[in-house]
């Protein structure tokens, strides 16, 4: 056992914080939520990364061009999508194009004959025409091709994959076959 005067002359407090450094601690935790609420709060509002849900296939058509001797030589045509704004902020849509393998877009705009930058105000959509090309049938059909929106944010510009909901667009749609 140890004896009452040695018991006395022992620091009780070592090994523990300060009382100013318990205080850093505190305030290093509490910045740190703060931080992590602030950046969910701009993450699901739209505020850092926008939210753009695309849906509904809507008009399409389709043109087959052919050679001088009536060979066909390539396949155009247009896709209507509709974009929404799942976000509490406007997004400016300044470029759209397609991942995927086989086709090229020619041509973008609002339906209603506006061309880009288009600004989606929050919690309301657009629909965009998209002209395309497919260079290779096989390749446009055998993978899902996915629109990828250009969007201006206060801090730069960004490329968005929207989340797709209901029907997705496929290059079959344009009748490549």
């Amino acid at each position: 056992m140890v004896s009452p005067e040695i018991w006395e002359r022992l620091d009780h407090r070592a090994g523990m914080l300060t009382r100013r450094q318990a205080w850093r601690w505190r305030a290093v935790a509490a910045a740190g939520v703060a931080t992590v609420l602030l950046v969910l709060a701009g993450w699901s509002s739209g505020a850092l990364f926008p939210r753009v849900e695309e849906s509904g296939l809507g008009n399409s058509s389709v043109r087959m061009y052919q050679d001088e001797l009536g060979r066909p030589t390539g396949l155009q045509g247009t896709v209507s999508r509709y974009f929404h704004n799942q976000g509490h902020f406007p997004v400016t849509v300044t470029g759209v194009g397609v991942e995927g393998a086989g086709l090229t877009v020619t041509s973008a705009g609002g339906e209603d004959g506006r061309a880009l930058p288009l600004t989606i105000p929050a919690g309301q959509g657009v629909s965009l025409s998209l002209g395309l090309v497919v260079t290779d049938c096989d390749a446009a059909t055998s993978s899902g091709p996915r629109v990828v929106l250009e969007v201006d944010r206060w801090w730069g510009s960004v490329a968005v994959r929207p989340e797709t909901v209901g029907d997705s667009f496929h290059a079959a749609d344009l009748s490549c076959r």
